[in-house]
């Protein structure tokens, strides 16, 4: 069983905008400058779908992947696993000036909050599923749970949370 996790902070996900927009400017820009100003347009498409395609390649790039064997953190310049066994357990944190709520792995011999991984961030529950965005994020935590209940790594999440899971998604971890 193979989980796609990790979400993208606002710091990286505006570096990664910026190369898009900066890959898209540089190849419009040769587009131009290679075939002429008549070529404004076409430049402008050009780099408008080389921007999209370097933007869409980073964000894909960036991912935590769980599997049987260990956890992969990817970034689109570097990857690096741990194994399951410097995972301490898990832990679900409000984060209410950011208005999240934030899934994370704690690590052994982690001393900063920094070496934390973190697998899903989600806006708080109030009721039950109604766009696809929860949907996808109800069933991304239940295999989860699920992955994390098999690795019997303990999950910590605290009462107000696990209430409105259970009562809005009908999801809840295993309690070791």
């Amino acid at each position: 069983m193979t989980v796609r996790a990790g979400a993208v902070t606002i710091p990286r996900a505006a570096l990664y905008v910026l190369g898009a927009l900066l890959a898209g400017a540089v190849v419009g820009t040769a587009v131009v400058v290679a075939f002429g100003g008549g070529r404004f347009f076409t430049g402008l498409l050009v780099g408008a779908i080389v921007g999209v395609g370097v933007g869409a390649w980073l964000f894909a790039r960036d991912a935590v992947l769980l599997d049987d064997s260990g956890i992969a953190i990817r970034k689109p310049w570097s990857s690096r696993s741990i194994g399951w066994e410097r995972v301490r357990g898990a832990r679900f944190t409000d984060y209410p000036e950011a208005g999240r709520w934030c899934l994370t792995l704690a690590l052994k011999g982690a001393a900063a909050r920094s070496d934390e991984v973190m697998l899903v961030a989600l806006p708080p529950v109030v009721g039950a599923v109604t766009n696809p965005y929860d949907m996808r994020k109800r069933e991304q935590l239940k295999e989860l749970y699920l992955l994390l209940s098999v690795k019997e790594v303990p999950v910590s999440v605290p009462a107000p949370i696990t209430e409105a899971l259970r009562t809005h998604w009908q999801v809840e971890p295993k309690i070791y």
